[in-house]
């Protein structure tokens, strides 16, 4: 039977997210967030450590940078639509991943 390699992210919709950080999000500048900020608005708990994905149930209200957290495609376009922005920084971890199993 085939199972899968890793564990599926932790997910999150932007309408939780959303309706979580508006207290936060006072100003223009987009707000950080990474699953710091995740763990501290309650959203994710606080001994997890895996991926973390947001999918695209909600409208997003206002501009956030996500940092290390997946995200749809969807929701990618709505937040740099909102003037966020999304990075992932285990990109180049990944890549040796997928070069490593093709040798």
């Amino acid at each position: 039977m085939n199972k899968p390699t890793s564990p599926k992210p932790f997910i999150i919709q932007i309408r939780d997210l959303m309706r979580k950080l508006a207290p936060l999000t006072n100003s223009a500048s987009p707000l950080p967030v990474n699953q710091i900020v995740l763990k501290q608005a309650g959203l994710l708990p606080v001994r997890y450590h895996g991926e973390v994905k947001i999918l695209g149930k909600g409208k997003i209200t206002k501009p956030i940078a996500l940092s290390g957290i997946k995200a749809s495609e969807s929701v990618k376009v709505e937040i740099e639509k909102s003037g966020g922005s999304v990075a992932l920084h285990n990109a180049n971890s990944a890549n040796q991943r997928a070069n490593a199993t093709n040798t």
